[in-house]
């Protein structure tokens, strides 16, 4: 006796969960889901631009990226706080103006693509995934440089 109650009562729950899946499936589809990492690397083809490959590496990737840089801000304005973290991307950027310009082409055209997806991933947060390791581990203590013209706090 009991054993039937408990397989009519597995029955209904199978039978509910498959009449209403569906719709949150759908539900489901329409928000944007966590990344989830496979441990392998993702292969990204791309064409074009410095900005156009920009452009379909931030589709591409839009998930990770926006994964990575919530727990790099996390870990670098802990540490050194949001004003100075944003002072040091600027001084980056500087440098990546002055010596490799083209690359800011490709820095906008990831963060167009991940917002094409919807994440909001600006410019100095890639700027920043591209530096952390140097700026957490090696992160120099002598004031920017004056060619810079950004003033430490």
């Amino acid at each position: 006796m009991k054993k039937s109650i408990f397989c009519v009562f597995v029955f209904m729950v199978g039978l509910w969960l498959m009449v209403f899946q569906a719709p949150c499936d759908s539900y489901a589809a329409s928000k944007q889901l966590p990344y989830m990492s496979t441990g392998f690397p993702q292969v990204v083809v791309v064409s074009g631009t410095n900005y156009e490959m920009g452009v379909q590496y931030g589709r591409q990737t839009a998930p990770a990226i926006f994964h990575n840089v919530a727990i790099f801000k996390s870990k670098l304005y802990a540490a050194y706080g949001s004003e100075t973290v944003t002072k040091d991307m600027k001084v980056w950027n500087y440098y990546i103006r002055k010596y490799d310009p083209t690359l800011v082409d490709w820095i906008r055209g990831i963060a167009a693509g991940c917002r094409s997806r919807g994440f909001k991933v600006s410019y100095y947060d890639l700027v920043l995934l591209m530096v952390y390791p140097t700026e957490l581990w090696a992160r120099p203590s002598d004031p920017y440089p004056p060619e810079v013209r950004i003033q430490a706090q």
